[in-house]
């Protein structure tokens, strides 16, 4: 049997930590240990924890408490560092877990040697815990996560190329094979999200995959986001006050880059891998020439680039025509 161990980072979530630790005791299948890394709480987060823990001695954990703050990339790293299972399972302080999670990807991990990287789907709640509905455009899954073919219940792979556009899903859906985690400790340099870089590693060794089926309750409140939109629309162009934002997101897709050109060092690409990695660089490159550099020239190459890769969700051509927009403007 397969050890299971699930990594928890935790700050200031006094609020709802119970809820989620309950969650985590009442699975169908135990975790065989939880690791919580606890970055400088200055409320009674560690407290409620060891409260709900007491009450179920049978199952092995550990408790870090940071002695200065490392950020929510840093402290995920160390709490997957004290890991010890077959399979880690990523773990936020706000969500609920439903009973089965941990039973039902476990399975998916034995019967698949191939699942390297498995990412579950999600209902949303809010602050109460009343359901939130929500309704998926057109061709998305995984409340507009992720676009593609990807049948209800049932677990698929997702391509390099996806991944190197946007991640897939909230890293608190997230579980990952031993041979993962020790390639991710090894070679991580904390510039991108941590569930990020551990999808891309997977999807480089052709192991990242989706199961189409809700596995938490995942919050939505004043403390959280979460990006959902794949509007491709361009019948109102709302770019005028967005161009901080615009950016912002520019810049993230720098540390991707970088990244994403460090593991395929690391990692042997095949051709097509190759081929994913050039168009998306390229991409990359002419919308940041026509944000940060505003050239013309570059918008026309990005025209033919967006044809190429479009997905309707990272490459879209609302983002095109606002790139446009802000050429225009300088």
């Amino acid at each position: 049997m397969s050890k299971i161990s699930i990594a928890m980072t935790t700050y200031n979530g006094e609020k709802y930590i119970q809820s989620q630790m309950e969650s985590l005791m009442r699975q169908t299948r135990l975790p065989d240990e939880i690791i919580i890394s606890d970055d400088c709480s200055k409320d009674h987060t560690i407290q409620l924890i060891e409260e709900v823990l007491k009450r179920y001695e049978y199952v092995t954990y550990k408790i870090i408490k940071n002695d200065k703050n490392l950020g929510y990339i840093r402290n995920f790293y160390q709490s997957i560092s004290m890991t010890s299972g077959d399979m880690i399972f990523l773990c936020d302080q706000d969500d609920i877990w439903l009973e089965d999670k941990l039973e039902k990807m476990e399975r998916l991990f034995e019967a698949n040697s191939g699942v390297l990287s498995l990412n579950g789907s999600f209902d949303l709640i809010d602050s109460g815990d009343k359901p939130i509905p929500y309704q998926c455009h057109r061709g998305a899954v995984n409340n507009d996560l992720l676009r593609g073919k990807y049948p209800e219940n049932q677990m698929a792979r997702v391509p390099y190329s996806t991944v190197l556009k946007y991640n897939i899903s909230p890293g608190c859906t997230l579980a990952f094979r031993k041979t993962i985690r020790d390639q991710f400790l090894e070679k991580s340099r904390h510039i991108l999200p941590h569930d990020w870089e551990i999808n891309l590693i997977a999807a480089m060794n052709n192991g990242l995959y989706f199961y189409n089926c809700p596995v938490i309750h995942y919050r939505i409140h004043e403390k959280n986001t979460l990006g959902m939109n794949t509007d491709d629309s361009i019948s109102e162009f709302e770019f005028k006050n967005n161009i901080d934002f615009r950016k912002a997101a520019l810049e993230d897709r720098k540390s991707l880059r970088k990244v994403a050109l460090q593991w395929s060092k690391e990692i042997p690409l095949s051709d097509d891998q190759k081929r994913s990695l050039k168009y998306v660089l390229k991409y990359d490159q002419y919308r940041m020439q026509c944000v940060f550099e505003h050239k013309f020239t570059s918008w026309f190459k990005l025209v033919y680039q967006t044809l190429r890769i479009w997905d309707g969700k990272h490459v879209r051509f609302k983002t095109l025509f606002g790139d446009f927009y802000y050429i225009w403007k300088r």
